[in-house]
């Protein structure tokens, strides 16, 4: 079973808060989060690196995602199959069969994910994530380093799939952070896959920031403008 940090609402979405004036919207449906939101891309781990690489203390970008373990030395991220999660066993931590982020949280690691364009949507497809007595937070952030949402997955059945979506209801999240909360008697941390990213932006896919003006080009316009009424006043007098 997966919790949410906050109350149940409807069965297609939970309703989060993370101050008294935001929320957002969970869903544990990878459908229903779809229809709700839209997402205007995907992201999946297919041929991003060569097959099995690790990223171990390392960043890794992957289209609009920087991946990255901070914390201890034992830390790691792997592209699977391949690395550390293949040498467990690489089926506990799959997916859909296909190579996909296999990632270590624990007391002193966490899980850094950056969003290189903020998003107001972020959904992905796990397995064994917060199994077997474990419990892990997803933490969303936006620029200033605030809690926009949060998510706690616990509970779940030992190598279990599940979809874990929020709706930030057009607030926009810079970051998420995965950070390790409880272990069982036997194990002090926990591994998890995660694939099949889905996210939307505020402007939506494909538009362009918006270039801004240098001030000095705005006082040109300005001084040309001023400038050209002068002298349609000479013309008339």
């Amino acid at each position: 079973m997966i919790r949410y940090s906050v109350q149940f609402a409807a069965l297609a979405g939970l309703l989060l808060t993370a101050s008294a004036a935001q929320a957002a919207t969970g869903f544990t449906d990878r459908n229903a989060f779809i229809a709700a939101t839209s997402p205007q891309a995907g992201i999946d781990f297919n041929g991003t690196v060569p097959f099995g690489s690790s990223y171990r203390q390392q960043d890794l970008t992957v289209g609009n995602m920087t991946l990255n373990a901070a914390g201890g030395f034992i830390g790691f991220n792997v592209i699977a199959p391949g690395g550390q999660c293949a040498d467990l066993d690489f089926d506990k931590w799959a997916i859909d069969g296909s190579p996909y982020a296999c990632s270590y949280v624990d007391a002193q690691v966490s899980l850094n994910i950056d969003f290189n364009a903020p998003v107001t949507s972020w959904g992905a497809d796990f397995r064994r994530l917060g199994d077997d007595g474990q419990r892990v937070e997803l933490a969303f952030l936006d620029d200033d380093s605030n809690v926009i949402a949060d998510f706690i997955a616990e509970g779940n059945d030992v190598g279990a799939f599940s979809f874990i979506g929020l709706d930030f209801q057009g607030q926009e999240t810079s970051q998420l952070v995965f950070s390790y909360l409880f272990s069982n008697a036997s194990q002090a941390y926990d591994i998890f896959g995660m694939d099949n990213v889905l996210f939307s932006t505020a402007r939506g896919a494909g538009t362009p920031n918006p270039v801004p003006v240098p001030p000095a080009m705005l006082l040109f316009a300005s001084a040309g403008t001023a400038f050209a009424a002068l002298r349609r006043c000479k013309t008339k007098s």
